[in-house]
């Protein structure tokens, strides 16, 4: 028969290996984001520079 001590430490352990999983899965997560808001900002760059380029053909031909 298991001892309190062996519960004790199944306990403690369980209790412990969730908060870590937690941790793990929190900064995963904000990884996640800050990979996320990068690439958006690279495509809005892009959007930006395409308007630009597209407005600036237009306006050349408008000259010509």
């Amino acid at each position: 028969m298991a001892s309190w001590r062996t519960h004790t430490f199944v306990i403690i352990g369980t209790l412990a290996g969730g908060m870590y999983g937690f941790y793990v899965a929190h900064y995963a997560e904000l990884a996640y984001k800050e990979k996320v808001k990068e690439e958006l900002a690279k495509r809005e760059r892009e959007r930006v520079l395409n308007q630009m380029s597209t407005q600036q053909q237009d306006t050349e031909e408008k000259f010509f």
